[in-house]
């Protein structure tokens, strides 16, 4: 959250503790956060010095956090969202002048990242807002305001990424995504729009490569997903 704040749980969701961070400017503020077994990734930006990245792994989990420095990437605008899966973690954030920003850490402890090669098709005005990783499938989801909803797929740990054309599924009114989620080979996405007539729910069973719209048993028409999360049965 703000001010620099981290809250953790360490196997069970009700007791929640501030995480073992240091001293934080007032300028640091965390977007996002994704874990992996003992691994964990938060990201964010100070506002002074541009993107943010801290990390906590090894035994037992939750245990002291340290700062990652990224500062080879020259990531003058923040983080918003990462995603990981055993050892592959996936970052997103903006650009100061170009298409939205992806970036891999496929170490055990996330402490060495890269910039991601990312689809030619990428619009400069895109935005990521969501990623989501199962073994070595990431996906990265978000909206061009010219196409309607993006997403891209990484099939080999985030060296490279294709454009999935979700062109069918984008409604009239779209405002943005909203959630996306991956367990093993199923995946979902939700989305919101002001006017359309259908529901803001796709999913894919493939790892993200085709995907169908959703129809929920007795939900209305035109309804307004804010989030998704898949999870094994």
């Amino acid at each position: 959250g703000s001010a620099g704040v981290i809250e953790q749980t360490l196997g069970s969701s009700v007791n929640w503790a501030p995480a073992i961070v240091g001293a934080l400017p007032a300028s640091v503020e965390f977007l996002g956060a994704g874990c992996s077994g003992n691994l964990c990734v938060a990201v964010g930006d100070d506002y002074s010095n541009g993107a943010i990245l801290y990390a906590t792994a090894g035994t037992p989990p939750g245990g002291a956090w340290a700062q990652v420095d990224i500062s080879s990437l020259a990531l003058a605008n923040g983080l918003s969202t990462v995603s990981c899966a055993s050892n592959i973690c996936i970052a997103a954030g903006a650009s100061v002048s170009g298409p939205p920003i992806l970036i891999q850490s496929t170490d055990s402890q996330a402490l060495t990242w890269t910039l991601s090669n990312l689809a030619d098709t990428v619009p400069i005005d895109a935005t990521i807002n969501h990623t989501t990783c199962t073994e070595n499938v990431c996906l990265a989801f978000g909206s061009d305001p010219s196409n309607g909803l993006l997403l891209l797929q990484t099939l080999d740990q985030g060296t490279s990424w294709s454009q999935i054309d979700l062109s069918a599924f984008s409604p009239a009114g779209l405002k943005g995504a909203t959630g996306a989620s991956c367990v093993a080979s199923y995946c979902t996405i939700s989305f919101d729009f002001t006017s359309s007539t259908t529901n803001g729910l796709i999913q894919s069973f493939d790892a993200g490569t085709t995907w169908s719209s959703v129809s929920p048993t007795g939900a209305p028409i035109q309804v307004h997903y804010n989030d998704t999360s898949a999870g094994a049965q």
